[in-house]
């Protein structure tokens, strides 16, 4: 039997986390490989549960000697490498086997996985960031690491190989700061850093690597100062230029540097205005400044610049290809979105899966809006032409999304098309047989629920089914796992002849993750009957902004006007009401609840920018201009806000 997968890892002192990495991948991996650099802890034992491929390696400053090692000992296909700190959902194992075993391996092809690292204090007081990673390439074809640290994957003669984009994401928590202080990572790059300096002396480059580590610890005034030597250092045939550029211009917009990012934009880019990163750059910076318009603009240039030089040459980028494609047309979405433009967000939703099909967001936002407004042949006609090959996968994947978004006749179709349903989550076909209604099947998957239930999305639908049911065994309190109790509690409270005020505005969140789930499972009855109780502003607003989000339009309207009436809409749905009445050219409407949101946020960026897009009155125009710029000291030295 072949050997489809190899994950390979490198470790050393990892026991925190590494069965929690190996546990996770245990079924998506046919053999795991793992290359032990001197753990002094219980790392190895760890590592023999679950594989007998566990080798030592001396720890030699020089990642790439590692991660080379490991790739001897890899008889797979394919080669997924992976950090001990990292961890994949494994609801989503069977796609990835699928893409595995469909997609024809080319030389040189190597693909890029969705990275989502966790930066912080703690993993519940974490920001997150997702970037796409080099990480799964063919075995066997001459694919190598080189440079001892921020490692490159290149191809059998020593060029630095491009990727194109798989569907698997991966979670990392190596960036919270517990983790960094523990495993000491600054201390370790360092020693490798100061190795470098000793051997050779600090390049240009060096500079910009050196600034990547600042960056990733999250110390951006050293990361800045890194890149600008590194800048001043470098010539225009350093091709790694253009990615410290692009990553200097960014820091300094995080920084609200505004007026230094569009120097360096202008300097190194300018001459470049037919590749897309210009543009895109240009995006980001009116994006901090709150210029939604300017920002849109400039995105749809970067993308338009993109479509344009692809037409004539395979590269159309100078940094990543992602600034011409993805980044741009996520952000045209998200503007499309607060809009309420759905011609828009079905348009470049279209765009975003024809060049990444695997793009679950994106399939999620363009089906929302089709299911609204188009029959369900038009639908699955459509969704055959962006999914011509047919694999598995793609039914897969598109059963799960229809699945999530309620719609029973969608749902029910792509699982029809999967051939092995064994590998179905059992949670999935719960809720299609809830869906459906149909109880004897519930019942039969009802009694295959492992127990204790430890997940709040089983605990929910097994309540939700013993209302439609009318069985209050499937949702009994003795099969739950003691720290789920809680929740059920708070579920079962709404049943209740009353519910107080405090109670909503305590449980609000699982409140209202309850009621949209009813509205997903078109469950309206039940929902008819729970809201009566609900009538909280907190509540009211909550599922407001769930129908502008989703595009129930007239069901947005209603719950606004109500709230309107009691002068209880809250921020963002007074943003959302003024966003509304400008999309039906009623800007006067518009601009007073535009104001009253300023009056509410008066720091926030984007309404002012949004203002300066709608509003007709010359004289609030100018009035709201001199606060604006008040807010930065950049802003004065702006031309665009010059001219505004």
């Amino acid at each position: 039997m072949e050997t489809l997968l190899s994950v390979c890892m490198i470790v050393k002192d990892e026991q925190d986390v590494l069965e929690r990495c190996l546990k996770s991948i245990q079924t998506l991996a046919d053999e795991i490989i793992i290359v032990d650099t001197g753990s002094t802890d219980s790392t190895k034992e760890i590592a023999l549960k679950y594989t007998p491929h566990v080798y030592n390696f001396k720890w030699v400053n020089d990642f790439s000697a590692a991660r080379n090692e490991s790739l001897r000992y890899a008889t797979g296909k394919w080669v997924l490498v992976l950090d001990a700190d990292e961890y994949i959902n494994t609801e989503d194992i069977e796609q990835y086997r699928w893409f595995l075993q469909e997609t024809e391996i080319k030389r040189d092809q190597i693909y890029s996985i969705s990275v989502v690292s966790y930066y912080g204090e703690s993993l519940q007081k974490s920001s997150i960031t997702e970037a796409p990673i080099p990480r799964l390439f063919p075995n066997n074809q001459g694919i190598a690491y080189y440079r001892p640290i921020h490692e490159q994957l290149t191809n059998i003669n020593g060029d630095v190989l491009s990727a194109d984009s798989a569907p698997f994401t991966v979670f990392h928590t190596g960036y919270l700061k517990g983790t960094l202080d523990s495993k000491n990572k600054s201390e370790r790059n360092r020693q490798i850093f100061s190795a470098l300096k000793e051997k050779s002396g600090f390049t240009p480059y060096d500079h910009f690597t050196i600034g990547n580590e600042h960056a990733v610890q999250g110390d951006l005034k050293k990361a800045i100062y890194s890149y600008e030597r590194a800048l001043a250092k470098a010539t225009e045939t350093n091709p790694w230029r253009w990615h410290c550029a692009f990553d200097l211009v960014n820091l300094y917009a995080k920084q609200d540097r505004l007026v230094d990012a569009l120097e360096v934009t202008h300097r190194i880019f300018a001459s470049h205005q037919h590749y897309p990163e210009f543009h895109c750059l240009l995006g980001v910076i009116y994006e901090y400044a709150g210029l939604q318009s300017q920002s849109k603009s400039n995105y749809l240039d970067a993308y338009q610049q993109a479509e344009k030089l692809s037409q004539s040459q395979s590269t159309f980028w100078l940094v990543n290809p992602e600034y011409g494609s993805t980044v741009p047309l996520t952000k045209l979405v998200h503007f499309a979105r607060m809009e309420n433009n759905f011609e828009e967000i079905v348009f470049y939703s279209m765009k975003l899966l024809q060049g990444n099909p695997y793009d679950q967001a994106s399939l999620i936002s363009l089906l929302q809006i089709l299911i609204g407004s188009e029959s369900l042949d038009a639908i699955i006609r459509l969704m055959d032409r962006l999914y011509a090959e047919r694999k598995q996968s793609d039914y897969y994947m598109l059963f799960r999304v229809t699945l999530h978004l309620g719609h029973r006749e969608l749902a029910a179709w792509y699982c029809n098309k999967i051939v092995d349903k064994k590998n179905l989550l059992l949670f999935d076909e719960l809720k299609l047989a809830l869906l459906e209604h149909d109880r004897e099947r519930y019942c039969d998957l009802n009694s295959r629920i492992p127990i204790p239930i430890e997940k709040n999305e089983l605990v929910k639908l097994s309540f939700i089914a013993s209302l439609v049911f009318d069985d209050t065994s499937l949702s009994s309190v003795e099969r739950l796992h003691p720290a789920q109790i809680s929740y059920f509690n708070i579920l079962n409270h709404l049943l209740e002849d009353t519910v107080s005020d405090e109670f909503i505005e305590e449980h609000a969140s699982e409140i209202f993750d309850l009621l949209s789930e009813l509205i997903i499972l078109q469950l309206f009855d039940l929902f008819d009957q729970l809201l009566p109780k609900l009538q909280h502003s907190i509540m009211i607003n909550m599922l407001a902004g769930y129908f502008y989000k989703n595009g129930q339009t007239e069901l947005a309207i209603e719950y606004f006007n109500l709230l309107a009436d009691h002068e209880a809409l809250n921020h963002n749905n007074q943003v959302n009401f003024a966003m509304l009445y400008f999309k039906n050219k009623m800007n006067k409407e518009g601009t007073d609840w535009l104001l009253r949101a300023i009056e509410a946020a008066p720091k926030n960026r984007v309404l002012y920018g949004l203002l300066f897009d709608y509003c007709e009155d010359k004289d609030i125009r100018h009035s709201y201009k001199q606060k604006y710029v008040a807010l930065s000291s950049q802003f004065s030295k702006i031309p665009v806000i010059q001219h505004l």
